[in-house]
């Protein structure tokens, strides 16, 4: 796991903005659909089987997200969105969605979006140190710019914890009434037991 930002920042100190973004997606469509490949093809079945057999909280919010994303399209683009804005190591979500039955085109269009904005904000900070080098100084444009990119991130770090707390929530409710069998109902707080005679209730 590569850390991205620093190298984006870079792209941008040297080539500017609009080659910089033109050149950094080019870069993580490639790097995106090899991470992706590789994991759903080569390493699927041995990642699912760490996952399932650690306890920990880490592996709880991950079995949680592919449950999660399984059931809907729109909330795995939701969430493929999410991940572009949270810091993490640079693949860390491409092996998530390979663990999915989320499609390689589905999850590749939302993700390339999804990197537009965190792209530019760190192409816009390579090229402002690029500026403040200079005898110019930095452009009012780019710090506003800048400032707005960390206060989005700072927001969508906000919100991923509210999803995180969401999936968790509902991922262990699930399995309180999966581990419950047949004949019991869960309301969430209380398992209510039923039992039936004959006929009656």
């Amino acid at each position: 796991f590569v850390p991205y930002s620093p190298f984006c920042i870079a792209i941008g100190f040297i080539f500017g903005i609009y080659w910089g973004l033109l050149i950094e997606m080019f870069n993580i469509l490639i790097s995106s659909s090899v991470i992706f490949l590789v994991g759903r093809h080569l390493f699927k079945d041995y990642v699912e089987g760490v996952i399932a057999k650690s306890n920990g909280s880490t592996a709880t919010v991950w079995k949680g997200l592919i449950k999660y994303m399984g059931r809907d399209w729109k909330e795995a683009a939701k969430i493929n969105l999410l991940c572009c804005f949270i810091p993490m190591p640079y693949g860390m979500n491409r092996y998530l969605f390979s663990l999915t039955n989320v499609p390689f085109i589905q999850y590749n269009f939302f993700f390339m979006i999804g990197m537009i904005p965190n792209t530019f904000l760190n192409l816009l900070i390579g090229a402002a140190l690029s500026e403040a080098s200079g005898e110019g100084g930095i452009d009012a444009f780019r710090l506003i710019g800048t400032g707005v990119g960390i206060v989005g991130i700072m927001s969508a770090i906000w919100y991923a914890k509210i999803v995180a707390h969401k999936v968790v929530a509902e991922s262990n409710k699930e399995d309180a009434e999966e581990g419950a069998g047949p004949g019991v109902v869960g309301d969430g707080k209380r398992m209510v037991h039923i039992r039936v005679n004959g006929g009656g209730v």
